[in-house]
C-alpha cells in the first residue's frame, strides 16, 4: 500500500510538472511608455504611402535619439484633452522607432498590438511589414487593435520597426504589444520528468512479476 501511494504521490508531482511547463502566460512584449530608438525622417511618407517598404527607410540607428512614449506636441486640440505624451514630435514631420525585443518560449496564438497614432503608422517585425493603418482626426487610446501573427516572430531577440506619419496639427504615437507565452521546459525538468517515467514504468513491472 505504502509503494502505491509513494507512486502516485510521484506521479502527481511530474503530471504537475508537465502541466505547468504546458500553461501560457499572458506577457506584454512592449508595454505603454515605452522607451524607443527613434529619429526624424526626412522623406515625407505621406506622398507615398501605399508605395511604403522597409526598405524606404535607413534603419541605422547609429545616430538615432532615445525617447520614451508617448510621442506628441499638445496636451489639447481644440479644447479637448488629450493623452499626455513625453517626448515632443513636431506636427508635419514623420519619425522612425525601432526596439528590439526577447520573446522567451512558444507563442500560443496570435500576438496583440494596439496602436494610438495620429495620423497613421507601418510596423515592420524583423523587417516584414506586417500593418499599415491612417485615419484622420486626433487619436484615442487604443485607436487600433490588431491580431499580428506570431509566425512573423522567432524565439529570442526581434527587432520592432514603425514608421509613424502625420501630416499637420496634433501628433501623437505610442504601442502596446501583448502574447501568450508558453515557457520552454529547462533541461533539469525535462531530466526529472524523465526519470520520474522510468522508475514508474520500473515499478509497474516489479508489480506484474511479483
Amino acid at each position: 500500500m505504502k509503494k502505491k501511494l509513494s507512486t502516485g504521490i510521484l506521479a502527481g508531482l511530474l503530471l504537475v510538472g508537465m502541466l505547468g511547463s504546458a500553461w501560457a502566460t499572458p506577457t506584454t512584449l512592449i508595454s505603454a511608455g515605452s522607451d524607443w530608438n527613434y529619429t526624424t525622417s526626412s522623406t515625407d511618407l505621406w506622398t507615398n504611402w501605399s508605395a511604403i517598404t522597409f526598405n524606404t527607410f535607413n534603419w541605422d540607428t547609429a545616430q538615432w535619439s532615445t525617447g520614451t512614449a508617448a510621442f506628441g506636441n499638445a496636451n489639447t486640440y481644440r479644447g479637448v484633452t488629450v493623452n499626455p505624451y513625453h517626448t515632443n514630435w513636431t506636427a508635419g514631420t514623420d519619425l522612425a522607432l525601432q526596439k528590439d525585443i526577447v520573446i522567451d518560449g512558444n507563442l500560443l496564438g496570435p500576438l496583440s498590438l494596439k496602436v494610438a497614432v495620429d495620423n497613421g503608422f507601418i510596423l515592420f517585425v524583423n523587417g516584414a511589414q506586417v500593418a499599415k493603418q491612417n485615419a484622420e482626426l486626433f487619436t484615442s487610446n487604443w485607436e487600433y487593435n490588431l491580431d499580428i501573427a506570431s509566425s512573423y516572430f522567432t524565439q529570442g531577440t526581434n527587432r520592432i520597426s514603425v514608421l509613424a506619419e502625420d501630416h499637420g496639427g496634433l501628433t501623437y504615437f505610442d504601442m502596446q504589444l501583448t502574447a501568450d507565452v508558453q515557457p520552454v521546459p529547462e533541461p533539469a525538468t525535462m531530466l526529472l520528468f524523465g526519470t520520474g517515467l522510468v522508475g514508474l514504468v520500473g515499478a509497474g513491472l516489479r508489480r506484474k512479476k511479483s
